[in-house]
């Protein structure tokens, strides 16, 4: 069952009620849309800009917000908890998905829309990864694939989760999901093992995507090599690891070499 396999974003009903700053005092709060203050004014109200191009620095976009408090920076939810404690010299970037980014001592940590800190960059790409894959990006959906394939980047490994991402990507045409499919149905990884669908789906990689294409004509030269799925054919698998190869593909200069050593669908050399 794929139910745990969302495709949209879920709404958050809580942004469903509009949210302003006010200031008061000198300091800046924040009202729903019936004037009830939500969020007390406690916090610096800054200006950057001037004339038509003066705007509000820091405030709440989506789930969450960039505020100022003491000279120092932190996050804030729509209820008004701190996510992330005022310690920061500065915001670097603000979004209405709710991941922020702050400064401090002239280094950039950046924010999940629950206030984690990303680690690493690796991890804030992953994050919007799985978003973007739900919005139907089939560059994105073919890596959530990928790493449900290999059980990679905390993702555990499941065959089926990785065939519902790659299936997806590949009804767009993406060359990498064609090739990983290509590999699963020759493998049986999670299918039953099929070598003419496995490789009808190297052919259309080949025809779809520039960047594996030199992968798919290797994995083609190597089932006409093996005799999978078609008569062993050493002249086709020997044109197969020349088109890999011209493409810069070591695997398939490795074969090639083999083959030419011992007169296989070419002269000997």
């Amino acid at each position: 069952s794929m139910d745990d396999i969302k495709e949209e974003e879920p709404i958050d009903d809580e942004l469903e009620t509009a949210i302003g700053g006010i200031v008061v005092n000198g300091k800046l709060g924040f009202i729903n849309g019936e004037n009830e203050l939500i969020i007390p004014c406690v916090y610096e109200y800054e200006i950057s800009g001037s004339g038509c191009e003066k705007e509000l620095r820091g405030g709440i976009w989506g789930p969450t917000g960039v505020v100022k408090k003491g000279g120092k920076w932190g996050i804030i939810n729509r209820r008004g908890e701190v996510l992330v404690p005022f310690l920061y010299d500065d915001y670097y970037t603000r979004s209405s998905s709710g991941e922020n980014s702050l400064r401090k001592d002239g280094k950039t940590f950046y924010f999940d829309k629950g206030g984690n800190m990303y680690t690493t960059e690796k991890e804030r790409n992953d994050s919007s990864r799985i978003r973007l894959a739900r919005k139907g990006f089939p560059d994105e959906q073919a890596w959530i694939g990928c790493y449900y394939n290999e059980g990679k980047n905390e993702y555990p490994k499941d065959y089926n989760k990785a065939l519902y991402w790659f299936n997806k990507a590949a009804s767009q045409n993406n060359g990498h999901a064609l090739y990983h499919l290509g590999k699963m149905y020759e493998y049986g990884d999670g299918v039953e093992k099929n070598y003419s669908t496995a490789r009808d789906y190297y052919t259309k990689s080949v025809s779809a995507s520039e960047a594996y294409r030199s992968h798919s004509l290797l994995r083609l030269g190597e089932m006409s090599y093996y005799g999978k799925g078609v008569a062993k054919n050493y002249k086709d698998a020997f044109a197969y690891y020349y088109k890999s190869a011209e493409l810069g593909n070591s695997g398939a200069m490795y074969f090639l070499g083999w083959m030419y050593e011992h007169g296989q669908g070419v002269g000997k050399s």
